[in-house]
């Protein structure tokens, strides 16, 4: 009997919903006048080299973190190669406050296009 290998997950967004880091975004965004803007995620690497996060970033305010499995699934639905992302990666950030629940919602830029 063979084993089936499992698909990666595929992500072609990623949502952070009411922190105050998402607030601090949108109250910066809402500064600039516009509810989308070009961030980046930065790695940020574990104590001794070992493991990683990553950090979002809009206009130098953090927006969250998500951790390696994530931004793979993230890359793969941008169609990237997870093990090949340098430290620093650009994505568009976008703002929402639909409803009352404050959210941002993070896509990746692929060739670097990422939201003017």
């Amino acid at each position: 009997m063979s084993a089936r290998r499992r698909e990666p997950e595929r992500l072609e967004e990623f949502v952070f919903e009411s922190t105050t880091m998402v607030l601090a975004a949108g109250l910066e965004m809402t500064k600039h006048s516009i509810t989308s803007a070009p961030g980046e995620f930065v790695r940020e690497k574990g104590p001794l080299g070992i493991g990683s996060t990553w950090r979002c970033q809009v206009f130098e305010e953090l927006v969250g973190r998500i951790n390696a499995k994530e931004m793979g699934a993230l890359a793969l639905g941008a169609g990237l190669d997870p093990k090949a992302l340098p430290d620093r990666v650009p994505c568009t950030v976008t703002y929402s406050n639909a409803g009352g629940f404050p959210s941002c919602t993070v896509q990746l830029a692929v060739d670097g296009n990422a939201a003017n």
